[in-house]
């Protein structure tokens, strides 16, 4: 017989880590459309050559989001998973002792 555990604090201290990172992560992609912005729309940086470099730029914008979006799903599912392992450990306890003829 084995016995299966899982820390669900880790798992939950994981989930806010990883929370955090994509909020940082976010952060810095808005500050860096921000300096693009601030570069394309520039006096010494004008024409065709900042149009196209605005658009290839602009262009990954979304699958930088994509990625933070992620990030986030994959916190939540940490959290909800280990929310749902606590109850089932929680109603597994109760049967247990529900059960017990001792006690």
């Amino acid at each position: 017989m084995s016995i299966v555990s899982h820390d669900t604090d880790l798992m939950r201290d994981w989930s806010n880590t990883m929370d955090t990172n994509a909020s940082d992560y976010d952060s810095l992609i808005n500050r860096l459309y921000s300096l693009v912005d601030q570069f394309v729309g520039s006096e010494e940086f004008r024409g065709g050559l900042s149009t196209d470099f605005m658009d290839k730029v602009m262009s990954q914008k979304p699958a930088f989001i994509r990625y933070s979006d992620t990030f986030k799903e994959c916190a939540e599912l940490i959290s909800s998973t280990a929310g749902r392992i606590d109850s089932d450990e929680a109603e597994l306890k109760s049967a247990i002792n529900s059960a017990n003829p001792l006690g």
